[in-house]
């Protein structure tokens, strides 16, 4: 991509002239342009004196008259959106933990600054701790650090992990005057490009299916709003009931929360599971597995009687009922080997609008059986449709099996918890499994957004360090975007990270003079600037005057 010299424009638009800086540039053989700065409209900037002021202030920054303004040259290209989580950065006071975490310790390099570029470009550009090095001129003001700086800060960051949970939680209790009591916990896999094991990378069940790799389990805890409380790095194959009480007793104890309610799907819902969350003394909702039930209960759950429907406005039917079966009972072996009985209760619900998607799921399943028969082909392996199939032998379709598909409707619309919670109603309990889904989108923001894979380290020291910075990264993006939230804008990491890299600004050369010029941003940008309070950078600026204005 060829860049040519900028140049001002005048264009029309709705009636009015607007006054734009515009670069010319050749991409795959066309000649395309490109707005750097919108300056506004023309009468306006007349009338208010800002066009004078313009040109006065470029004859000023040159200290030439006779400068033809045409030969306007960029040199540099940078964003400055760091601007927005430096703000967040502050609030969390990440300078003042970071700076304890070194105390005392020959460190001879700038720990803090390092660790906040690591941060920023997690957030703003993911990539390796190599590429973040070789590309981190891209940012306005950050001094350079070197390389092996980068890497040793996460040792360092790897050492200091609990310190930094501790100090980030009770930052987003007094920034954001919140009470945590109900807590999501979920773990997720992380593999590696390779077979090679050590105590931390270990083959384990994959939840991406890479059985052929080593990898880690990540625990992670979050509160009901989303925003990230802490996490624990174990194994590569640890078992999910080694992991989420070992979690939630260190959870209790450095953060000292009031009241800790365990919430998770089903895939951690197993009479061993829960019988370990009582006896730690926790409280706990769950997804039941209602088609594993005992019949007598199913027959419970499907008996119509006894649920409680929902109204709306106006007393209206909003599709919804449910009820409560108490004294749940299910027996688990201790660790000696004895029977233990549980007891718990069961809340089951039923749901027009899952009852309805319900229906379409299973209707494109049966067509695709019905095709086999048609085209009188083999059942693949492992396929769901295949339980529609009415089979002679283990091979030969035969037709479809109507008494399974009538089977499975009558379970259309319900799904039931499991929870042993004190002193909650049963919607209040259905409400708070229903934001399990926080969990479940945490995990994808961590794995895209934040792209904490592929992970380029081999120790588990450095592994540990690179988990803590996307944790830290985590924790801003999320910080962002519950303030938006509570001014009404809903955007997603995606959207705010490409409106945050869209804060540019241009380094300029006018005859044998450099000054800055400020970028076209997308909106969402200026929403953000409002929520945080941030001032607008000038359209024009010298570099005396950068510093200042982004508060480095």
């Amino acid at each position: 991509m060829l860049y040519l010299p900028m140049f001002f424009k005048v264009v029309k638009s709705k009636g009015f002239e607007y006054l734009k800086l515009v670069e010319t540039y050749w991409q795959d053989g066309k000649a395309h342009q490109r707005v750097i700065a919108n300056l506004g409209r023309l009468d306006v900037l007349r009338q208010s004196g800002q066009l004078q002021r313009l040109t006065q202030r470029l004859k000023r920054l040159s200290g030439d008259n006779s400068v033809n303004y045409k030969d306007l040259k960029e040199l540099n290209r940078y964003c400055y959106g760091d601007i927005v989580y430096r703000r967040l950065w502050q609030q969390y006071r990440l300078d003042t933990i970071l700076g304890s975490l070194v105390s005392g310790k020959r460190v001879q390099f700038d720990f803090i600054h390092t660790v906040y570029l690591l941060v920023i470009d997690r957030l703003l550009q993911p990539r390796s701790k190599l590429a973040t090095w070789q590309s981190q001129g891209r940012y306005l003001c950050l001094q350079e650090v070197s390389l092996s700086h980068l890497y040793r800060s996460l040792d360092i960051l790897a050492e200091g992990k609990q310190q930094l949970e501790g100090h980030l939680f009770s930052r987003y209790m007094n920034l954001f005057n919140h009470q945590v009591d109900v807590v999501f916990y979920d773990v997720s896999t992380y593999h590696f490009e390779s077979v090679r094991g050590d105590e931390l990378r270990r083959f384990g069940y994959s939840k991406a299916g890479k059985f052929n790799e080593v990898q880690v389990v990540m625990g992670l805890l979050l509160d009901m709003a989303g925003h990230p409380i802490g996490f624990d790095l174990f194994p590569g194959n640890t078992h999910d009931v080694q992991t989420f009480v070992q979690a939630l007793q260190a959870l209790e104890e450095r953060f000292r929360i009031r009241r800790l309610i365990f919430v998770a799907d089903q895939g951690l819902n197993s009479a061993a599971n829960l019988y370990a969350l009582q006896q730690a003394g926790y409280e706990y909702i769950v997804r039941a597995r209602l088609k594993q039930l005992p019949s007598a209960l199913q027959e419970q759950v499907l008996d119509t009687s006894g649920y409680v429907p929902v109204k709306g406005e106006g007393d209206e039917d909003v599709g919804f009922r449910y009820k409560r079966i108490s004294g749940h009972r299910f027996v688990v072996k201790d660790s000696e080997g004895h029977r233990q009985e549980v007891e718990d209760s069961l809340i089951v619900y039923w749901s027009e609008k899952l009852a309805e998607r319900d229906r379409q799921n299973r209707q494109r399943l049966v067509e695709k059986a019905q095709q086999l028969v048609h085209q009188r082909r083999q059942p693949g392996i492992g396929k769901g449709h295949q339980r529609y199939l009415a089979l002679e032998g283990r091979q030969r379709v035969v037709g479809i099996d109507e008494a399974r598909i009538a089977k499975d409707a009558s379970w259309d619309g319900y799904l039931a918890v499991q929870s042993n919670v004190v002193g909650l109603d049963s919607l209040a309990i259905i409400d708070a499994y229903h934001q399990l889904w926080r969990i479940e989108e945490a995990f994808r923001l961590l794995k895209s957004t934040l792209r904490t894979r592929p992970i380029f380290h081999w120790t588990p020291r450095r592994i540990l360090g690179h988990f803590v910075v996307c944790f830290i990264a985590f924790v801003l993006e999320r910080a962002l975007e519950i303030r938006l939230k509570r001014q009404g804008i809903s955007a997603s990491p995606e959207q705010i990270r490409r409106a945050i890299n869209s804060l540019e600004i241009s380094e300029v050369q006018l005859g044998e003079h450099v000054f800055y010029l400020k970028g076209k941003h997308e909106p969402l940008a200026g929403k953000i600037f409002k929520v945080l309070k941030l001032k607008h950078l000038k359209n024009v600026m010298d570099k005396k005057e950068l510093p200042q204005a982004l508060g480095v």
